[in-house]
């Protein structure tokens, strides 16, 4: 009943402080519950329950095209 969610970013967004910050703010914003959050230098993943899947990918769209 869970699904991951994820990033790839390219390296210049490793020079910007607050990616992950905004990006779990906004999940929060939209009431999604991360119950795990697994990063590495290039990805960022989140684990969510099934039933918060399209939520997380709207609100995530959402900021990216904002």
């Amino acid at each position: 009943g869970l699904v991951i969610v994820g990033f790839n970013f390219p390296k210049e967004y490793m020079d910007q402080p607050g990616v992950i910050a905004t990006i779990t703010r906004k999940l929060a914003w939209n009431g999604v519950n991360i119950l795990e959050v697994i990063s590495t230098f290039k990805e960022l993943n989140f684990v969510v329950d099934k039933k918060d899947a399209t939520k997380t990918y709207n609100a995530l769209q959402e900021l990216i095209e904002s």
